[in-house]
């Protein structure tokens, strides 16, 4: 029987280790000496104000490598390796892509290459100073959180998942931390919590023993200053080579967690404080702490403050190779995790959580619901005029279903000025704090598509509230429904809003929110203070656009010696920009590229692409595409005309006919994904064939190494 505080508490544990990654971030790799001239002894807050914190390895494994359980029934170390193909572009993006400096990097070749996991990430292949650095643990925290209370199933999947790419103490700590994370949702007392992990793994290994050698210290009574000079006498990094290896920080995570003594900032405190890898040590035992103490709403004394809570912002980065996916919020991860451990145990994802997540899964609606302590789903504030004084929270003052809202304080408002209230939708390149593992993205929200909301004016002003959207492309803001906030009759009331967002030729929404106008007649010398509750506000994918590949250009984020540039509003699969290439006429495809674009939650519509062979005769057009191994095509090889279903590395033709493709010529080709019903139009050849193997997807465009395609346009809508 799954805990009834289970998604409050795997929420917390989710933050808990985001806050984690970012306050490590900045010293990653420090040692503890360094850390103390630069910041001194204590560090209980960020020791930098983050523009936009930009992804991260650490969270990208967890909220990609749990969809595999999405994928596979049974789910082994196999599985895992294809779970990664399938998210992760070629040797750019998600992973640290150190060469032979770094594990994942070599597994990923191996995997490449055809070797299959478990084989791709072991000692006999790799070697074991390989197979044991600290990547085994730092990706796995989801399989905790899926687990909550069976520590048992956590090892099994974290293991499964550490496989792909490590070996022997590796392992060890990936069944560790996943045992905590699970634990900790069924015992308080973080001794009795490793005590209970350390059977999950062998007495043998190394990572035991450090973990035994902390806890005797604690547990004699010696200081954490003494148990770090342990540490560093008997396991430091001349004792366990490698560029991170496991074991020195694993005792660092020991230490943290035993004289932290249950209180979050204090542990936190403690992981960063002892250096090295600070923000994958700070991460898993921000999981670990956050399930335990949960946030400062449930536990004042010991839980998540809420200085280290505000500046998250309930965002979530991402830099996998599916770009609408890179865009989330903690929020929406959390009911990820629990609709799968829910799944897991057999139950039913209580309301009103069910009913959010299978919006968007089943709906491709994103809702944001606000129910989480300070989780505000990314929302921001800002007006157009030079004094606005705004801020948004989350409140319990009021719902409109469930137990909490968004709160709007908005002060010295006049009349005819404008308040923005949004969501960013879209990132562009000076979004961002920075981009080293180089995030990219598609946008979440697109011509056509249905946004609604409920507000309440509580304060009872004169005002009127408009959906907007902002096109990144032509530089303005689009209203696209109204209504009249003053308030009359019934206050308590809730007003709806809802429209849709008007098509507007190759536009690239990157905001979609409420603009309030103050319609007060009077001008009072302070303005007015105005407080807004937003119930829900929800966004449903039904598109309705058309792009010109013409309009389309290079993003720039490359950081100092390492470039990276984007095809803009697409990801891309090979590892450098090569074969796209930004013309006058449309973008040239080729050198074996792949490009997505779209929300990995479309469903059913219709796209006609307007392109030319330029050189070659192979191209495919991706059709719910679900990363680089999972999607439907339209195929144009070996002088045929193909419906294809792509899994793994298998690709089985569903439909096909005869056609030879003329180089130069230009062709209309339309693909429509409706229900199980796939069809095809390319000039006077019509191909039609009803499968269930994908129910939704984004769409993409490949070619092999010796062809050539020139894109120029593509209409998408909704069917």
């Amino acid at each position: 029987m799954i805990q009834k505080d289970y998604i409050k508490k795997t929420y917390a544990g989710w933050l808990g280790k985001v806050i984690g990654i970012r306050m490590g971030a900045p010293i990653e790799g420090w040692q503890r000496e360094k850390i103390e001239m630069f910041y001194g002894k204590e560090m209980k807050d960020y020791v930098v104000d983050y523009k936009d914190f930009a992804a991260d390895d650490d969270s990208n494994g967890p909220i990609f490598f749990i969809r595999g359980l999405e994928h596979y029934k049974n789910l082994t170390a196999r599985e895992m390796g294809y779970t990664c193909l399938n998210y992760i572009a070629k040797e750019h993006g998600f992973f640290w892509w150190g060469g032979e400096l770094s594990t994942e990097h070599t597994a990923f070749k191996n995997l490449f290459a055809g070797l299959e996991a478990p084989e791709s990430g072991s000692a006999k292949v790799n070697g074991m100073e390989m197979a044991e650095q600290i990547g085994g643990q730092i990706f796995i925290d989801g399989f905790g959180f899926v687990a909550p209370g069976n520590p048992e199933l956590a090892c099994q999947l974290a293991e499964a998942s550490a496989r792909v790419t490590h070996d022997f103490d590796g392992v060890a700590g990936a069944r560790f931390i996943a045992a905590c994370i699970a634990i900790a949702y069924i015992k308080r007392d973080i001794k009795e919590i490793m005590e209970e992990a350390l059977t999950f793994i062998s007495k043998d290994g190394n990572y035991y023993k450090v973990v035994k050698e902390m806890m005797a210290y604690y547990e004699a009574g010696k200081s954490s200053d003494e148990a770090y000079q342990c540490l560093r006498d008997k396991y430091w990094i001349d004792c366990y080579k490698g560029i991170c290896h496991i074991i020195p920080n694993a005792g660092i995570i020991a230490i943290a967690l035993l004289y932290g003594e249950g209180n979050y900032l204090k542990t936190m405190e403690l992981v960063n404080l002892l250096g090295f890898d600070t923000d994958c040590n700070a991460g898993n035992v921000g999981s670990i702490l956050g399930v335990i103490c949960g946030t400062y709403e449930e536990n004042e004394s010991d839980g998540i403050p809420k200085h280290l809570i505000t500046p998250i912002q309930d965002i979530m980065i991402a830099s996998s190779v599916i770009g609408s996916l890179n865009i989330s919020t903690l929020s929406e991860n959390t009911l990820l995790f629990c609709k799968i451990g829910y799944e897991l145990a057999g139950e039913e994802m209580p309301e009103p959580f069910k009913g959010i997540w299978e919006g968007l899964e089943k709906e491709g609606k994103r809702i944001s619901h606000f129910e989480f302590t300070d989780a505000i789903h990314g929302f921001r504030i800002k007006g157009n005029y030079k004094n606005a004084e705004l801020s948004v929270v989350t409140t319990n003052e009021d719902a409109y279903r469930g137990e909490r809202c968004l709160k709007a304080r908005i002060n010295n408002i006049h009349p005819g000025n404008q308040v923005y209230i949004y969501q960013k939708t879209y990132y562009e390149p000076e979004d961002l704090h920075d981009a080293r593992y180089q995030p990219c993205f598609s946008p979440i929200a697109y011509t056509g598509d249905l946004v609604s909301c409920q507000l309440k004016n509580v304060t009872g002003q004169k005002l009127m509230a408009y959906l907007y959207c902002y096109d990144t492309v032509s530089g303005e803001n689009h209203r696209f429904a109204s209504v009249d906030l003053s308030r009359e009759g019934n206050p308590s009331e809730w007003i709806s809003l809802e429209g849709q967002i008007p098509t507007i030729p190759s536009a690239r929404i990157k905001e979609v929110g409420i603009e309030i106008v103050s319609t007060e007649l009077e001008d009072l010398y302070f303005g007015e203070q105005v407080i807004l509750y937003v119930g829900e506000f929800a966004i449903q994918g039904k598109p309705n656009l058309s792009i010109d590949f013409s309009t389309l250009y290079l993003e720039n984020y490359s950081l100092h010696s390492t470039v990276q540039k984007e095809l803009s509003g697409f990801t891309h699969y090979q590892g450098n920009i090569d074969g796209i290439n930004c013309t006058a006429e449309g973008v040239e495809l080729s050198r074996s590229e792949r490009i997505f674009t779209g929300d990995y939650y479309w469903r059913d519509y219709s796209c006609t692409l307007k392109f030319a062979m330029k050189q070659g005769k192979k191209f495919d057009f991706l059709l719910r595409a679900q990363g680089n191994l999972r999607s439907y095509g339209v195929q144009i090889a070996d002088n045929e005309l193909r419906i294809v279903c792509n899994s793994e590395n298998n690709e089985s033709v569903l439909a096909k006919a005869k056609f030879i493709p003329e180089l130069e010529k230009e062709y209309l080709l339309t693909a429509t994904a409706k229900g199980s019903m796939l069809q095809v139009a390319l000039g006077n050849i019509m191909l039609s064939v009803e499968d269930e193997a994908y129910e939704n997807g984004m769409i993409g465009m490949q070619t092999d190494e010796s062809s050539v395609v020139l894109l120029q346009h593509i209409l998408i809508e909704n069917k």
